[in-house]
């Protein structure tokens, strides 16, 4: 019965989690055994700091999410930390984008590129008496899916706009770039997904090239765009579109992008030699979603990516003239992705070594 009534009840769980768990070691315990309820989180003791304080650790376990999937488990992490007063704190050390010998002294990657979320340090999530973790051991709220509904949508503008700052040195950088690129002109954006495999299970089945361009001739007859910027991790992508577009394509020229022929996401290359190479690759894809953010217009398939820039972009309280996301299914059946990254990882390798 009382647990039934605590399941209930949002106060009641409210008022045992600020008042119960940091004074008995038998309630703590009984949470713990309890953990897997909807609204229930297993608590642990790492140390005595912050014992008035109930501290939300949104980790990133999974080395291979890309950027903006990461970002995504943030966004919803932070749902969970508003819902139940929780402190939240992001880390990002065991994703793709650590780097062992920091950037710029700092050793979380989330902090490479933004503020932190509060004033709790990792150091003291370390040391604290009542820690929490997002997904592995809280309330089951990961979402592994694509695509998001504009509840969600807007969920993830208010704890955008609430928590998630780019640091102010690179933001500043970066919009500089961006008027650069853009000049006084009116630009659609394309975000290609131009490294596809096409068969990886849960994953969209990718949109052609030809699918992508009929739909930009149409938004710039209608909608009088002058430029066409293009997000992409493929040169082929760059080169089918320069060869349509010319001059009137823009994008970064600096950027890391799979070579011709080659079907190798950069992020699952353990060939590249580049100076703090997994920084430089979540500064690339954060630079072309705030790009693309500030585009005029938006043509993209569903990713992680053309979400992010429409919530950086309601955010700032905009809205693009023209948005087309392609309709594209979920591949039901095919290779797991841990498969798919071994075989881009193999064939890295067999460009490495000459054999393809």
């Amino acid at each position: 019965m009382l647990k039934e009534r605590i399941k209930s009840s949002e106060y009641m769980h409210r008022f045992i989690l600020r008042h119960m768990l940091k004074k008995s070691p038998i309630f703590r315990e009984w949470c713990n055994d309890y953990y897997e309820c909807h609204t229930m989180f297993k608590f642990q003791e790492f140390g005595k700091l912050n014992q008035d304080k109930l501290i939300y650790c949104i980790k990133i376990t999974n080395p291979t999410w890309g950027f903006f999937a990461a970002w995504k488990r943030v966004c919803m992490g932070l749902l969970v930390a508003e819902r139940y007063n929780f402190i939240p704190v992001v880390d990002w050390t065991d994703s793709l984008y650590f780097e062992p010998k920091g950037v710029n002294g700092v050793f979380n990657p989330f902090e490479y590129y933004f503020e932190p979320v509060s004033d709790i340090s990792l150091d003291e999530v370390n040391n604290s008496y009542n820690v929490t973790f997002y997904g592995k051991n809280s309330n089951g709220m990961i979402d592994t899916s694509y695509g998001v509904d504009n509840k969600t949508i807007d969920d993830f503008v208010r704890v955008n706009q609430k928590y998630i700052r780019i640091r102010n040195d690179l933001y500043n950088s970066l919009i500089e770039q961006i008027k650069s690129l853009f000049g006084h002109r009116k630009i659609l954006g394309m975000h290609v997904r131009g490294v596809e495999w096409g068969n990886i299970k849960a994953h969209p089945i990718p949109a052609g090239l030809d699918d992508y361009a009929d739909k930009a001739d149409k938004a710039i007859e209608a909608y009088g765009f002058e430029k066409i910027f293009i997000a992409t991790d493929s040169e082929d992508t760059i080169a089918f579109f320069q060869k349509k577009y010319g001059d009137n394509l823009i994008f970064y020229k600096d950027s890391l992008r799979s070579s011709s022929g080659k079907k190798v996401l950069a992020i699952y290359d353990d060939t590249i030699q580049r100076d703090e190479n997994h920084y430089w690759l979540g500064y690339e894809v954060l630079r072309d979603m705030l790009t693309l953010s500030f585009c005029d217009g938006i043509i993209a398939g569903i990713s992680n990516v053309s979400l992010a820039a429409e919530v950086f972009k309601k955010t700032r309280e905009e809205v693009w003239d023209y948005k087309y996301i392609l309709e594209q299914k979920l591949c039901e059946s095919g290779i797991s992705v841990s498969k798919a990254i071994k075989k881009m990882k193999k064939e890295a390798n067999s460009y490495q070594n000459g054999t393809k």
